[in-house]
This record gives structure tokens, sequence and C-alpha cells, in this order.
């Protein structure tokens, strides 16, 4: 239809571990091309101080008899610590041995902090994040999310607050899996996280890309989200304003089968 663009649609699939060490995988059609000139696929990571994911350390988790005790000894009381939100506890265990902040004490990868983000005892983060430097809160798992893409992906806005005050870069480190890395406002939006989303739209919107907006608009289709940012997202992709986005509808060259207007 003359004065339609047509946009081809994509499967995006997000991979990011829970709070008890689950994986919550996410798939959703996004765009990937409009009138076949934009790819969004294959996002690349913008230039910000952590490009390459820092890992914690495994000595927990290696094959070796004094690994397994300490990992009994210690890793296990902080694991059930962490998802309880008994920081005195925790804290004990930590004083006794400051390693264990930045080390894996899950299969997953998943720190201490990677744990405790992903559930609402906000005291246990302010805490711990008391105790931690600017780059240990970059530390990422085996899918390459940090802590933060953990608050994000579960919806916990003020744990996300207390990490991202300390470290401001957080905001703009991706993760998501291991093919197609996302910034943590396509995590919030994929899964739904409506207050998430409306946070770190404002302070975050000026690092996105083009590829960026495409892909998290549509996301914000696919999962029913709705609010100012929408409108501002469109603007910007597609550099109209509202009333000549009424005046040239977008059709959904998808599943979705639905037009916007």
């Amino acid at each position: 239809m003359e004065g339609t663009n047509v946009l081809n649609s994509t499967s995006t699939v997000l991979r990011i571990h829970g709070a008890e060490g689950t994986e919550m995988v996410k798939q959703i059609n996004t765009v990937a091309s409009i009138d076949g000139n934009i790819n969004a696929n294959g996002i690349h990571i913008n230039n910000i101080s952590s490009a390459q994911p820092r890992y914690p350390s495994q000595h927990l988790l290696i094959n070796s008899k004094e690994a397994r005790k300490m990992y009994l000894d210690f890793g296990v009381p902080l694991y059930k610590a962490a998802l309880r939100g008994d920081w005195e506890t925790a804290k004990a265990i930590l004083m006794k041995d400051s390693r264990l902040l930045t080390a894996s004490i899950c299969k997953g990868g998943q720190t201490v902090l990677h744990l405790a983000a992903g559930t609402k005892h906000v005291h246990f983060v302010e805490a711990l994040v008391k105790m931690m430097t600017e780059d240990e809160l970059e530390l990422a798992d085996k899918k390459g999310n940090t802590a933060f893409c953990s608050a994000v992906a579960t919806g916990e806005v003020q744990v996300a607050m207390i990490m991202l005050r300390r470290n401001p870069n957080l905001a703009t480190i991706r993760g998501g899996g291991d093919d197609h890395k996302v910034t943590p406002l396509y995590m919030a939006t994929m899964f739904g996280r409506s207050e998430m989303a409306s946070w770190l739209y404002p302070i975050t919107k000026e690092s996105l890309e083009e590829k960026d907006r495409i892909g998290i608009f549509f996301s914000c289709i696919c999962t029913g989200l709705y609010g100012k940012y929408i409108n501002s997202l469109v603007v910007n992709i597609f550099h109209c304003n509202s009333t000549t986005h009424t005046q040239r509808p977008f059709k959904l060259n998808n599943k979705l089968g639905k037009r916007l207007e």
C-alpha cells in the first residue's frame, strides 16, 4: 500500500539466570528491517568500559577436594543467606574470606550479588554493594549478565538504583545470552517490566543507537508495554511527529498482524 512502510520481523531469545540459579528464557518477535535497510540483529556494543565481560573467580567450583570443602563450608551458606536476605550471616562469611565477594557460587557463574539482585532484599544488596568496588559490580555470569541485568530482568527497581548509583556504567553494559547481547532497557521491555523500563529509558536514551531503539520499540509492542517513552521512540526511529505517524501507518509483516496507527 502506498505510504506504508513494511517491517520484517525476526525472533530474539534472551537468556538470564534467575535468583535461584534457574534460567529465565524469553523469546519475542522483533523487527529485523525497515524496507530492507535497517538490520536490528547483532546489536554491537557501544564504547563503554566493559565491552568484554569480566568474570568472577571460579575457585569454589573447581574439581578438587579442597574446593568442595570450601564450597560446602562457605559457598552454600552464603548462597542460602543471599536468597533469605540474611545479611548478618552473609556478612560474617564475607568477613572471614573477602574473596567470596567476587567468586561464583552457582554453576551458572553467579556471584552473591547476582543472587541478591534478583530478590526483594533491598537492605542486603545495599550493604553488599558498600563492600564492593565499581569494577566488581561489573562481573558477569556465564551468560554475560551483570548483577544489574538480573535486577532489571526481575523488575527490582530499588535494587537496580542502588547499583547504578555506585556504577553508572551498569546501565549500558549489555547481556542476555551467548550470541545476542542487548541493553538492560531492552531486557526490561522483553520481560514486560514496565516500571523498570520507565525508569531506565530517560537515563539511557541518549546512548541508544537506532538499532537499539527499533528493537526496544517492537519489544514494547510484543510485551504490551506502553508509555511516554513509546512516543519518543516513534519520533526517533521513524523521524516523524505524531501527525505524520498517524498519516503513515506501519504494517507489521509478521504473525502479530498489527498496524500501528
